[in-house]
């Protein structure tokens, strides 16, 4: 074997062997969020998790919100029958969204922000969703529901790297499509 190639062929095999080690600390949340901060424990989520609006001031009459928190257990189970052994600690049991304002109709220059925090400690244990608006209460669900993930082996919904603190906002204050 030619030294080029040879040498070529032992800078594919090393970048193969790092990738993955390089990869298994990354964030993949999309969008990236403007501020993320991370831990290393595991948390699972509980088969029937709940939603609960302690503390807002949005009533969510037309069920958005419900909807959206629906959507995203689907998402995160895609039809998988969830039925592993209950780990009996560390289980996210509830997701409890304040909203600060009452409107729901979308507007130019809605505030899209939001905080989204994953503990890994308390009884029960919840994870926490603020946000000005029920908008920004929806990105935070889409956010959230990429932090879980079936697990075919426990067959349970799991969550890595926590506690998680999230922070996010929209970048630009319109929506646009790239068509390349």
């Amino acid at each position: 074997m030619a030294p080029a190639a040879a040498l070529a062929l032992s800078l594919l095999l090393a970048f193969l062997a790092i990738g993955p080690c390089a990869a298994a600390d990354s964030i993949d949340l999309w969008p990236m969020p403007q501020s993320v901060s991370h831990g290393t424990q595991k948390l699972y989520v509980k088969k029937d998790i709940t939603m609960s609006m302690v503390g807002s001031t949005y009533s969510d009459e037309k069920s958005i919100l419900k909807d959206a928190f629906q959507r995203m257990l689907d998402l995160i189970t895609l039809n998988h029958v969830v039925d592993g052994i209950d780990p009996g600690s560390s289980v996210l049991t509830c997701v409890n969204v304040v909203v600060r304002t009452p409107e729901d109709e979308l507007s130019f220059g809605a505030d899209e922000s939001y905080n989204l925090t994953v503990p890994t400690t308390g009884d029960p244990l919840y994870a926490q969703i603020q946000a000005q608006t029920v908008f920004g209460a929806l990105q935070a669900l889409q956010t959230f529901g990429q932090l879980c993930y079936f697990d075919f082996t426990s067959r349970l919904i799991e969550l890595n790297s926590a506690p998680w603190i999230i922070t996010d906002r929209p970048r630009f204050p319109y929506r646009g499509l790239l068509i390349g």
